[in-house]
């Protein structure tokens, strides 16, 4: 990432965050300070389908992968190992929660990220260059 997270105006941030920019900056105030953001609960009760309405299409493909990778590895170990059908049931309920504690606390830096990235993209569109 360049720069820092003052690189870009609070002004942009709010634009981009629209009806949700008060919970964002917050979160983005303790990015600014050095500090992880929240855990954000919606990510962590609706997982994908929060990527999805956060319109974050680059970072669904990458969890999409992350996951067929993981369940490829994982169906290998359990045959490797002829685990029975109770621990892949059990297997599979650690792993969703995994997954859901995983996107609750990476989900505010995630989104900063890409809004950061969604702003950096327009502003650059914008700029006039002049010799």
């Amino acid at each position: 990432m360049e720069g820092t997270w003052n690189d870009i105006p609070d002004a942009h941030w709010r634009a981009f965050f629209g009806r949700n920019a008060d919970h964002y900056m917050r979160q983005l105030e303790r990015v600014r300070r050095g500090r992880w953001p929240n855990f954000h609960w919606e990510a962590f009760l609706l997982g994908f389908m929060w990527i999805l309405y956060r319109r974050m299409y680059l970072v669904s493909v990458c969890v999409v992968i992350l996951m067929a990778v993981e369940t490829t590895v994982e169906q290998g170990l359990l045959r490797f190992f002829e685990a029975g059908w109770s621990f892949e049931v059990m297997l599979a309920r650690a792993m969703a929660l995994a997954y859901g504690l995983a996107m609750g606390f990476v989900a505010n830096r995630v989104y900063h990220w890409h809004a950061r990235r969604c702003i950096n993209n327009v502003t650059a569109k914008r700029a006039v260059h002049v010799e």
